[in-house]
């Protein structure tokens, strides 16, 4: 994830732009939003990780109808300055336990290394494609499956109709030189401002979180969405 491109005041806010999303975007999110709710009431979660809540928070509320703590990660400081602002604004933060750290999710353990002996049942949640913006995915899951917790990663289908969604979405963000490549691993959007963006084949992204000690659940919803679910077996680190 670039950071600098992703900043309050760069190119890649166009991407939560509401103007700019074509009507299935719009109900990826109205639609991820019921599944946060599904999720964290599954199996009785104590704790929540966003991983990529910008400014925004896009499960945040669920965490409080739910009353579980919730962490926003994110790697840009400005994103992460101006939800603290806003919280304290909305004065949601004497509601739950809420933390915002600015960090990558790769560095989860030393992120929450304070509070993570009192996870009992954590997971971390990827919004929006977030886990797609990663530049190292790999190390991200591993981190998270060392830390015992599950994961919960919305993102798109690979599919002709849903790519053709995504490219239609970053052509409203009027991104420069927007380029399509598709390799082993899945389908990938770039431009000339720093769009890096995966949707993961689901062989590449199953067997990535197998190899990683999650055992996987997918789930379709919405007209391009695709929900990967991991329930970590924690004896794999602790064998």
């Amino acid at each position: 994830m670039k950071d600098s491109f992703y900043s309050k005041k760069k190119e890649g806010q166009r991407l939560v732009q509401s103007e700019n999303y074509p009507k299935s975007i719009s109900v990826f999110l109205h639609d991820s939003k019921k599944l946060y709710k599904q999720i964290l009431q599954f199996k009785s979660y104590s704790h929540m990780i966003e991983a990529g809540c910008m400014n925004i928070g896009f499960a945040l509320d669920c965490a409080i109808d739910k009353n579980i703590s919730y962490y926003g990660v994110d790697p840009v400081s400005d994103l992460i300055q101006d939800f603290t602002n806003r919280l304290t604004l909305l004065n949601k933060s004497k509601k739950i336990h809420i933390k915002l750290l600015c960090g990558d999710i790769v560095q989860i353990k030393s992120l929450i290394k304070e509070d993570l002996k009192q996870i009992s049942k954590g997971i971390v949640i990827f919004p929006f494609n977030s886990f797609g913006n990663l530049s190292s995915p790999e190390d991200a899951l591993f981190e998270i499956s060392k830390c015992g917790l599950d994961v919960a990663i919305f993102t798109y289908n690979t599919d002709l109709s849903s790519t053709q969604i995504r490219y239609k979405y970053y052509k409203n963000c009027s991104f420069n030189n927007l380029i399509q490549t598709q390799d082993v691993k899945g389908i990938l959007f770039s431009s000339d401002e720093g769009l890096h963006s995966y949707s993961y084949n689901k062989k590449f992204l199953t067997e990535l979180l197998e190899q990683n000690g999650f055992d996987v659940q997918v789930r379709h919803f919405a007209q391009l969405g695709i929900l990967y679910i991991g329930h970590v077996d924690k004896r794999v680190h602790n064998e």
